[in-house]
């Protein structure tokens, strides 16, 4: 096959029988990318070629292996939203379930007190401050499930951000009713 030549400005014209190769090639099936590669020409000029001549490419196994990733790709996406959740709803359980609390113990009197062993209590729930850490990771958990929601649905994603926004408000009035709480605790 003989190459175009190049009179300046613009891009060479491609000769007839490349023309000719790449309606052949493409007639028998072939891909842009194959047929590039067996003519030797770029993959842009394929296009140009076959455009001009009102062919077009059918995506076939590439249309095909893009929708088989975009499929498990929110089948991950739903499992990612679920595991989530889940993690939100066993964080939010750790509120109110007995815990075991360190310290280090104080010993000696004064001044000259030393603190120099862990000291372990069980307490009938967090402390207010690890209450609150958790409301925090709870909260974080419900937004990453909303997020791999909203990625998966066109639709109904105001309603699913109302209902993570409930549960997040929930969680922010019940570490306030611990706070409360312990500050009834502290006054007694």
């Amino acid at each position: 096959m003989t190459r175009g030549k190049h009179y300046g400005g613009g891009a060479p014209e491609t000769p007839e029988d490349v023309k000719a190769e790449v309606y052949r090639l493409h007639g028998e099936g072939f891909g842009r990318n194959e047929i590039a590669a067996r003519v030797q020409i770029s993959r842009t000029t394929v296009t140009s070629i076959c455009h001009k001549a009102g062919l077009r490419f059918d995506g076939g196994v590439a249309d095909i292996a893009t929708a088989a990733r975009q499929a498990r790709i929110k089948a991950l996406r739903a499992e990612l939203e679920l595991l989530a959740l889940e993690d939100a709803y066993r964080l939010r359980q750790q509120l109110w379930e007995p815990t075991t609390h360190f310290e280090l113990g104080r010993f000696g009197g004064g001044q000259e007190a030393m603190y120099s062993e862990w000291v372990e209590r069980e307490l009938p729930q967090p402390l207010p401050a690890d209450q609150l850490k958790i409301v925090h990771a709870a909260g974080l958990s419900a937004g990453a499930s909303l997020k791999f929601a909203e990625a998966n649905r066109e639709t109904g994603t105001d309603q699913a951000r109302s209902m993570i926004v409930g549960v997040v408000d929930g969680l922010r009035g019940l570490f306030k009713d611990a706070q409360d709480e312990e500050a009834r605790e502290d006054e007694r």
